[in-house]
């Protein structure tokens, strides 16, 4: 690392990285303070795309700090920094763990960031930064590189004979309409949800120029997590959605299961863990 001619870089350097980390606590204000203002800068962040322009970057800045709420951590790793008479640079790896704004929970990350500065009227002025998502590398042999990415299952999605007819039964069944896309020709996908999910879990694809459902044997079922079986079990059946039976499995730590279908012939099962039992599965289930 080389030292600046001018020991302020150092500490302009140490307020971008703590504006950072307020912007991560939904505060971009500090970030804004140290940006040139004029038509030249330009902000390429983890959300895609660029901006160039204060105005830009300005909208960029709170479009990203909007995202977040206090909370969180985040800690620097500088890898080199550089400065000449009026300008430098900084790149640096930045690991954090941030609350989401709206209650959505947490999220960590690690960027890979590059940052330049401009020396205007005798203050440091922040003029580039370019933040990229750091992938990690798993364990890998001596031949083949394999990136670590963080995956997880969305949603089921099945096609529906008549939208309405089985908007009504999934609604029956507890579930809320998420929205919508209106596609050509009449086509839509229908997103759905619980309360309290914050994502779909299902997606109902209406193609009526498809003609009928027709599910053969390749589908098996879709598993939905009850709290009260029995009391749901007696409200689908007072709403005409015609549940079967209540089963137990196992011990007195199994499941206890019904099964439904819906309009399209799609199979349902119903689900009420033991208590205590976490939700869904888990290697824990099978170690027994």
């Amino acid at each position: 690392m080389t030292e600046s001619p001018h020991p302020d870089f150092g500490r302009a350097v140490e307020r971008a990285q703590r504006a950072v980390a307020a912007l991560l606590q939904g505060d971009p204000e500090p970030e804004k303070e140290l940006w040139s203002r004029r038509d030249d800068v330009t902000l390429a962040n983890p959300f895609g795309g660029y901006r160039r322009g204060w105005p830009d970057v300005e909208d960029g800045l709170d479009l990203a700090a909007d995202g977040f709420a206090k909370g969180g951590t985040c800690v620097f790793e500088e890898i080199s920094r550089d400065a000449g008479l009026d300008q430098g640079f900084v790149f640096e790896m930045e690991r954090f763990e941030s609350s989401l704004s709206e209650g959505r929970g947490r999220v960590s990350g690690a960027l890979r960031v590059v940052m330049i500065f401009r020396l205007e009227d005798g203050e440091w002025k922040l003029v580039h930064r370019q933040a990229d998502t750091l992938t990690e590398f798993a364990d890998h042999d001596d031949s083949v590189h394999r990136p670590e990415r963080r995956m997880k299952t969305l949603h089921t999605a099945y096609r529906v004979a008549d939208l309405e007819v089985s908007l009504g039964f999934y609604t029956t069944l507890g579930y809320r309409e998420l929205g919508r896309v209106d596609l050509e020709d009449g086509n839509s996908l229908t997103m759905l949800s619980f309360p309290g999910e914050d994502i779909a879990t299902l997606e109902l694809a209406h193609r009526p120029a498809n003609g009928d459902v027709e599910i053969g044997t390749g589908f098996s079922h879709l598993v939905v997590q009850v709290d009260d079986l029995a009391a749901t079990v007696e409200a689908l059946t007072r709403a005409g959605l015609g549940p079967g039976p209540v089963e137990h499995h196992g011990a007195t730590d199994g499941p206890t299961t019904s099964w439904l279908t819906d309009p399209d012939g799609y199979r349902i099962e119903l689900v009420q863990w033991a208590p205590g039992h976490p939700d869904g599965l888990s290697e824990a289930d099978f170690a027994r």
